[in-house]
C-alpha cells in the first residue's frame, strides 16, 4: 500500500469564490439560517455559570 503524502495549502481564504458561489445556496437560505443559529445557540453562547449561578451545581 502506498504511503499517504499530505499537501500543505497555504492560499488564504478568497471572499471573491464565495460570492460566486452566494446564488447557487439561495433556494437553501432557510436552512443557512437555522444552522447558524443553531451554532451560535449550541456552542457556547456564554457561560451561564457567570450569569445564572443556580444552572450550575
Amino acid at each position: 500500500m502506498a504511503a499517504y503524502e499530505e499537501q500543505e495549502y497555504n492560499n488564504p481564504f478568497s471572499f471573491r469564490i464565495w460570492m460566486k458561489l452566494f446564488p447557487f445556496f439561495k433556494p437553501y437560505k432557510k436552512f443557512f439560517a437555522i444552522t447558524l443559529g443553531l451554532n451560535i445557540l449550541l456552542a457556547g453562547g456564554g457561560y451561564p455559570c457567570a450569569s445564572v449561578p443556580e444552572l450550575c451545581h
